[in-house]
């Protein structure tokens, strides 16, 4: 069961963006509460998704880590950690700005931002006259039934030694190449409470 748990977690988390990801062979590891993969290729299409106008020419992950903490599965968070991580990008020329769809994502942010202004108020309103809210107590339920919700609530990222390097030879008037490149030494994201502690 255990085995099934990280190869989704592994699956959902960074599995669309890594080539050849086996998770068949994750027993072994998983009994010291490691598991750890190395000199894993970037796939080609791991930029596709953001539909952005890059491509990922060539990429490798130097190391990732994911640590299960094996006694407290449900309370203590499950960390994935991706360092040496190299990639190199490139234009994409398939990839062509949308309006249409641009326009879609701004009306649905739009339309969520009011519905979470709407609850926001909703739930105001109940805590001051005193009354419960009735949302609050079946999401709180419905989120700590499941072991699944409760390792997706606890999952921290931590990405060390990022090394992207942009090649570029049809951007300029004359065909001239240029590259460029960014190092980030060091991004963490981790889940919060409704209070921002982590």
């Amino acid at each position: 069961m255990l085995e099934n748990l990280v190869a989704w977690v592994l699956n959902n988390y960074v599995g669309e963006y890594l080539e050849n990801l086996n998770t068949d062979q994750l027993s072994i590891a998983l009994l010291q509460g490691q598991v750890e993969l190395e000199n894993v290729p970037l796939k080609k299409s791991a930029l596709r998704k953001f539909d952005i106008p890059l491509k990922v020419k060539s990429g490798l992950l130097g190391k990732l880590t994911l640590s299960v903490p094996l006694t407290r599965l449900r309370s203590e968070p499950w960390v994935i950690k991706m360092s040496d991580l190299l990639v190199l990008l490139e234009p994409s020329t398939s990839v062509r700005y949308d309006v249409a769809n641009v326009e879609i994502y701004e009306q649905a942010k739009k339309e969520q931002q009011l519905e979470d202004l709407e609850k926001y108020h909703k739930r105001q309103l109940l805590s001051y006259w005193g009354l419960p809210n009735p949302d609050s107590a079946s999401e709180q339920n419905w989120w700590g039934a499941s072991l699944v919700s409760a390792i997706v609530n606890n999952i921290q990222l931590v990405l060390t030694n990022v090394h992207i390097r942009y090649e570029d030879d049809i951007t300029l008037s004359n065909n001239t190449p240029f590259a460029c490149g960014v190092r980030i030494h060091n991004v963490s994201m981790q889940t919060t409470d409704s209070h921002w502690v982590f």
